[in-house]
C-alpha cells in the first residue's frame, strides 16, 4: 500500500547555508516531516539525504521545522549573476588580487609558507608548544609525501574538529577575518614588503628569477703553472693548454662569485 506523501516547497524555507541549493519538505503519514535538498558533492550534507526532520504528531510541527531550519540556515554563501553559489575560496581570490596581484597569488612557494605560518600561529594560540611543533615537523617530513587534494581534506576536517574542541566557529571566524583584511590592504602590503626577501619568512618574491639568493662557491685547486722547460718543450704544449684553460675557468668563476 502506498503511503500518502505531500511535498512542501515554501518560499519561506531558506536555501542550504553551505551550497545554496533549494530545500524541500516531504510529509508522509507515517514518516513525519522530512527535509531534503539536492546538495552537490562539495556540500557538507550528502545529496538527497535527510537534512532535518520533525514528527507530524504536533499540529505546529511543520511550522516549527521551517522556523528551526531558517534560524540555523543564515546563508554564508552568495550567488553570482548566473545563480551559482560563490564559495568562500572564490571570495578570497579578489582580495588576494587586490592586495598582492596575480603573481603572488599564483606563487605556490609563497602560499605554502604563509599557510604554514598561519597554521603555526593558530596552534600556538591554542596552547601548542614550540617543542611539539618541531617534533611534528620531523615526524611529517620523515614520511612519504601525501596527495595535495587529500591533505586539503584532512586540513578541513581537523580544523573543524579543532574549532569544536575550542568552542570556535570556523565559518564565522573566516567571514570576520575576510571582512577585516579588506580594510587593511595597504597595511598588509607594507608589512609584507618590509619582511626578508627570498625567505620562508613573510616577504615578497617579485624578482625571484633575476635576483637569486647569493651562493658561495668553493673552488677546486688550480692546475700547476708550467715550468720554463715545459713552455719551450713542444711535447708539453697540449698539457699546458689544458692547464691554462682550467685556470682561466676558475678565474672567471671566482670573479662571478665576488
Amino acid at each position: 500500500m502506498t503511503k500518502d506523501k505531500t511535498v512542501t516547497m515554501s518560499r519561506e524555507l531558506l536555501p542550504c547555508p553551505f551550497c545554496g541549493c533549494q530545500m524541500r519538505i516531504e510529509t508522509g503519514r507515517d514518516t513525519g516531516h522530512r527535509m531534503y535538498g539536492d546538495h552537490p558533492q562539495k556540500c557538507v550534507f550528502p545529496r538527497n539525504s535527510i537534512t532535518a526532520m520533525e514528527s507530524s504528531d504536533h499540529p505546529d510541527a511543520l511550522t516549527r521545522l521551517i522556523e528551526d531550519w531558517n534560524t540555523r540556515a543564515d546563508p554564508i554563501v552568495e550567488a553570482d549573476g548566473m545563480g551559482e553559489a560563490v564559495t568562500f575560496q572564490d571570495r578570497v581570490k579578489p582580495w588576494m588580487l587586490a592586495c598582492f596581484g596575480a603573481e603572488i597569488l599564483a606563487d605556490c612557494q609563497e602560499r605554502n609558507h604563509r599557510f604554514l605560518e598561519e597554521a603555526l600561529e593558530l596552534v600556538q594560540a591554542c596552547g601548542a608548544t614550540e617543542s611539539e611543533a618541531h617534533q611534528l615537523v620531523d615526524y611529517v617530513y620523515g614520511r612519504e609525501i601525501g596527495d595535495p587534494a587529500q591533505e586539503v581534506g584532512g586540513v578541513m576536517v581537523t580544523l573543524a574538529a579543532l574549532c569544536l574542541s575550542h568552542d570556535l566557529d570556523m565559518h564565522e571566524a573566516g567571514e570576520t577575518e575576510l571582512e577585516r583584511i579588506w580594510t587593511k590592504v595597504e597595511q598588509i602590503r607594507a608589512k609584507q614588503a618590509a619582511k626578508p626577501n627570498m625567505s620562508p619568512l613573510p616577504g615578497v618574491y617579485p624578482d625571484r628569477a633575476s635576483q637569486p639568493a647569493p651562493v658561495s662557491v668553493v673552488l677546486p685547486e688550480r692546475a700547476p703553472e708550467p715550468t720554463t722547460a715545459e713552455v719551450v718543450d713542444p711535447d708539453c704544449n697540449y698539457e699546458n693548454g689544458l692547464a691554462d684553460g682550467w685556470n682561466n675557468c676558475l678565474d672567471k668563476v671566482k670573479e662571478l662569485n665576488q
